[in-house]
């Protein structure tokens, strides 16, 4: 059974199965697209540390969960998925030194499955 994890637009706190954990920026909504800083978000979703690599001269972040291999450049409109290129309907910026990412295009990258809460103004993958 895969953990629940959960990420609370405006909160700086984020549950894996359950148990809450903190982060130093709270995910947000820009242009109906919903932020979250993808170091937490990667490693929530299961993504070792290690597999998680930022390059400051070239401003990209490399994420490789299984087979998959998803390079995303700040303020790029697409993002590259397997060495073939997709569109995102927001790019990716950098806030307060973390680096923010549209989750939910991500997400589909990386294979997660995820569902928007507008209720809780909350994002629930599995």
């Amino acid at each position: 059974m895969k953990k629940i994890v959960v990420f609370q637009v405006g909160s700086q706190a984020y549950t894996v199965g359950g148990e809450r954990y903190s982060m130093e920026a709270a995910p947000f909504i820009d242009k109906d697209r919903t932020f979250v800083p993808i170091s937490f978000a990667a490693t929530a979703l299961g993504v070792p540390k290690n597999n998680i690599v930022w390059e400051p001269k070239a401003k990209t972040v490399t994420i490789t969960k299984g087979n998959q291999k998803v390079v995303i450049k700040i303020d790029a409109t697409t993002m590259s998925v397997n060495g073939v290129n997709r569109p995102l309907d927001a790019p990716a910026k950098i806030v307060n030194g973390r680096t923010m990412v549209p989750i939910a295009q991500v997400a589909e990258a990386l294979g997660v499955e995820y569902k928007w809460v507008p209720e809780t103004k909350s994002v629930r993958f599995w």
